[in-house]
């Protein structure tokens, strides 16, 4: 019988949760944008106009996407 810590158990659930939704839910694009997010946010007047020029879609696109990285947990907050 092999006994696993029921810490790397638990580990191994999260990840295979998170790899799902990461590869059901989110694209290329997504992945981008919270990069963008994460370490070269905009310090300007229209953020999300600024990022959605980078990406050559619509601030209201940057939006929606946003929305539905907080709305399956891939995003907590975005604060300044």
């Amino acid at each position: 019988m092999i006994f696993i810590h029921s810490r790397i158990l638990v580990t191994f659930f999260n990840w295979c949760y998170w790899s799902r939704i990461l590869n059901s839910e989110m694209d290329k694009m997504d992945t981008e944008i919270l990069n963008v997010i994460q370490w070269e946010f905009p310090l300007v007047v229209r953020p999300f106009d600024a990022i959605a020029e980078q990406f050559g879609i619509t601030s209201d696109e940057v939006k929606s996407r946003l929305t539905k990285l907080k709305h399956i947990g891939v995003l907590r907050q975005l604060s300044a």
